[in-house]
């Protein structure tokens, strides 16, 4: 697995006492994450990216392998996926997104996910993150889930610049749900 690769030569790196210095003169860092946080993952990633040759120092001072440069290409194509889920998921947790920016933001990761990558040796990490990614918002997107949350087509029926994100069949019955529920505070 490409990823757990990555993670090996990290680690490996992290605590080897040349390396330590190495780092510590080039005033830099290896990053470790927690495995289970995608976010975390591309802070790693993004972060060995940037101090490659620092990275290709270490290892020929540790005589640890290097990625190859073709396997840096991969680690670009994974961080791109990484930084895009990154970026939907900070701004959900913002508190001054609307609700109605909700369900388009997962709608436009969810399309982005779904492409597959150009290189077939990653296809079991976009996977990962899109089968994360889809149960994380089952809520959200599965009108069938126990705990369906409909407040998010809700609001995003109501924004007349969002609505677009949502087909025939959702703003139908959106708009009947508002309509039973108008009705129902008249009475």
């Amino acid at each position: 697995n490409f990823i757990k690769k990555i993670m090996a030569l990290l680690k490996s790196l992290k605590y080897k006492g040349i390396c330590v210095d190495i780092l510590k003169e080039k005033k830099s860092s290896i990053i470790l994450p927690p495995t289970t946080r995608w976010t975390y993952l591309y802070d790693s990633f993004e972060n060995m990216l940037k101090i490659k040759e620092i990275i290709a120092e270490c290892c020929q001072a540790t005589r640890i392998d290097n990625l190859p440069i073709s396997e840096y290409d991969l680690l670009n194509e994974v961080v791109k996926y990484l930084k895009k889920y990154k970026e939907i998921i900070l701004k959900f947790e913002s508190p001054s997104t609307p609700i109605s920016k909700v369900l388009p933001g997962i709608t436009s990761l969810k399309i982005f996910l779904k492409k597959p990558s150009q290189f077939p040796i990653i296809e079991e990490f976009r996977n990962a993150l899109l089968d994360d990614f889809l149960t994380r918002f089952k809520y959200i997107l599965d009108p069938h889930c126990d705990n369906f949350c409909n407040v998010f087509i809700i609001a995003t029926a109501l924004d007349i610049n969002e609505r677009k994100y949502l087909n025939a069949v959702e703003l139908e019955s959106q708009k009947q749900f508002i309509e039973r529920h108008l009705t129902s505070l008249t009475r």
